[in-house]
């Protein structure tokens, strides 16, 4: 990396060297990815705002402050993948993958972007899938009208 650029609330974005590769140099265990987690009490965000598919799953712009970051580790036990065909109401109809969990007691059903489990999980049936227990990554994307989304970067479970 060359250098932290940041942008807006989101504090962790670095300018990557175009001239160097990354290279995989292991994996993190359960046991190590669990030591990361951001502590409990800690919101996601500004809660009470929500898109017409989503639950709590949108923070106004004006509201993302910068000194919060724009990622969250955490930890749930009550995951459901729900795939379902969304905005056919609007004309334009698209298969999504989003995640139902609650995080120190407040609902979200927030999209779910990590490649790996929008793969598996478009390319099966619709329908709600629990995976209960699992690490999740919440991200908080660059706004759009005004809004900043919160999205589900990567779920990881102990299986994998």
């Amino acid at each position: 990396m060359i250098e932290p650029r940041t942008h807006l609330f989101q504090i962790e974005n670095h300018l990557i060297d175009a001239d160097y590769y990354w290279s995989l140099e292991g994996r993190a265990t359960w046991r190590q990815a669990h030591a990361a987690v951001d502590g409990n009490g800690k919101p996601l965000w500004h809660n009470g705002s929500s898109s017409y598919n989503g639950v709590n799953d949108r923070v106004a712009e004006v509201q993302a402050i910068p000194k919060d970051g724009s990622l969250r580790l955490i930890e749930v036990t009550d995951l459901r993948v729900c795939v379902a065909l969304e905005g056919a109401e609007f004309g334009n109809g698209k298969r999504k993958v989003r995640g139902r969990f609650t995080h120190d007691g407040v609902g979200h059903y927030l999209s779910i972007t990590d490649p790996l489990v929008e793969r598996r999980y478009l390319s099966g049936e619709d329908g709600v899938f629990p995976l209960d227990h699992a690490l999740l990554c919440i991200s908080l994307g660059e706004p759009f009208n005004d809004w900043a989304y919160k999205l589900i970067a990567a779920v990881i479970t102990p299986q994998n």
